[in-house]
């Protein structure tokens, strides 16, 4: 249990992450890959529609953050995102 009470179980946590990302992969659906270059901000707006579109079938599992970096040079953006599921929260880094 944590300083709150509430029992951490990490084993869900990992189940729920492995549920979730390949929801993400644009060979199962996504449209992150379709995911406009410009600036980090409106960047990490989009990546929201998208990731929010991805997961809405996904019943608990809530959107909370997405940050956004962008290498033009590479064409390369990495998305930090945070989620939120039974009172956890979840994060990953996702490569576009």
């Amino acid at each position: 249990m944590d300083e709150k009470g509430m029992i951490k179980n990490f084993d869900m946590l990992r189940a729920v992450k492995e549920r979730t990302l390949p929801r993400l992969d644009p060979e199962l659906g996504s449209r992150l890959y379709s995911l406009s270059r410009s600036t980090p901000q409106r960047m990490a707006e989009e990546a929201r529609e998208l990731i929010e579109e991805a997961l809405a079938p996904m019943a608990g599992i809530r959107l909370l953050e997405v940050r956004c970096r962008y290498e033009p040079a590479a064409d390369k953006a990495e998305l930090d995102c945070r989620f939120s599921w039974s009172g956890q929260e979840l994060e990953t880094t996702l490569e576009v």
